[in-house]
């Protein structure tokens, strides 16, 4: 857990230091195929598609990584947090300020 504790003070920091990033040109069937491969069954393939949330801009992106910062992996939602921080997606803060009280660390 000691990781995850890690990448949590990570995502944090960087949404202190206002870290932006640069959004270029995707093809809309990069977005499809992203918001589906967030909701397959494969932890593993919603992780890429939570790390590939950023390049999709705020607009589509951002409402994406707020929907996955809820999924039951944690590294997805870590992915998802730092997309939500990278995009600024309003609404990130809340519902990430509640992992704060959870009983696994």
């Amino acid at each position: 857990m000691r990781g995850r504790a890690s990448s949590l003070l990570l995502v944090v920091g960087l949404a202190v230091l206002g870290a932006r990033p640069s959004h270029a040109l995707v093809w809309p069937d990069v977005a499809e195929r992203v918001e589906l491969d967030l909701h397959s069954p494969d932890a593993g393939t919603r992780k890429a598609a939570a790390r590939a949330l950023g390049q999709l801009g705020p607009t589509r992106g951002g409402p994406l990584a707020l929907e996955a910062l809820g999924d039951a992996d944690d590294d997805v939602k870590l992915a998802a947090a730092d997309a939500a921080i990278r995009l600024r997606a309003s609404g990130a803060t809340d519902a990430v300020a509640a992992w704060l009280n959870a009983q696994d660390a």
